[in-house]
């Protein structure tokens, strides 16, 4: 699990592993370019540039891409690194069947910050903070039961019309905003906000590719990986309201009244 945390303008990423052999490595926090890199296949991969004790935690990441080959110029591993950092990225082989290496020469940028984006090795992708597996499970065993599901004086049940997933929805108490006739507009209390993102986070423990969510203080991120390729996506982040509620609900998003 790493040790660092996001700090504002920062998002988490790992390095994903095009052939689905293995899982992703531990999630650090970037900032995040605009634009998305085109990798082989037209696979997009995220262009992060990381703050140097950030790098150095990179450094000792393993996988097979970048365990021994991002290396510090001097070549030890500090406890954040200063200056140019060299790369040494594997590029093929020989026609006498050699390793082959790409070196580079990676400087940090105006910001301090070092962009860690170009080529193959670097297949970074969005994601969330490290969280166990079994956590996730506790948590929703905690959250997700009728006792803490039922409706306040002034809120509805509301389900799921449609959201990416196959499973079975829940019902979630909300108040309901004027929505003059549209799509239902939800707001919900923090502890039915931290239960709705407890079951998204649950649901894509069995169906990869689906909503994820986590807590940055005050704030609900969520991570839509239908759209996190794309140039310019961010996750998404709810405020709570004056009142301390959370509009959810947008994209592919859709809210229904519970069948009673």
């Amino acid at each position: 699990m790493s040790s660092h945390t996001a700090t504002p303008g920062e998002h988490y990423i790992a390095l994903a592993d095009p052939t689905g052999q293995l899982p992703p490595s531990r999630a650090l926090p970037a900032r995040i370019d605009h634009a998305r890199h085109t990798g082989h296949g037209g696979q997009r991969w995220i262009r992060p540039r990381l703050r140097p004790d950030v790098v150095a935690e990179a450094l000792a990441l393993p996988r097979p891409t970048l365990s021994q080959d991002l290396l510090p110029a001097p070549p030890d591993t500090p406890a954040a690194v200063s200056g140019p950092v060299i790369a040494r990225l594997p590029a093929g082989l020989t026609a006498a069947g050699a390793a082959r290496l790409d070196v580079r020469r990676i400087e940090p940028d105006a910001d301090g910050l070092y962009p860690l984006s170009g080529h193959p090795a670097w297949t970074w992708e969005l994601t969330v903070p490290d969280a166990d597996a079994d956590d996730v499970l506790t948590r929703g065993r905690e959250l997700l039961t009728p006792d803490a599901l039922r409706p306040q004086r002034g809120e509805r049940a509301i389900t799921f019309a449609a959201l990416p997933t196959s499973h079975s929805n829940p019902s979630f108490p909300a108040r309901l905003a004027d929505s003059a006739g549209r799509a239902i507009l939800p707001q919900f209390r923090r502890s039915i906000a931290d239960a709705l993102a407890v079951w998204l986070n649950q649901q894509h423990l069995a169906q990869r590719g689906t909503i994820r969510a986590y807590w940055e203080r005050d704030e609900l991120v969520l991570l839509d990986d239908s759209y996190s390729r794309q140039d310019g996506y961010l996750p998404d982040r709810v405020s709570p309201d004056p009142r301390g509620l959370y509009r959810i609900g947008w994209h592919d998003w859709l809210w229904s009244a519970a069948q009673s």
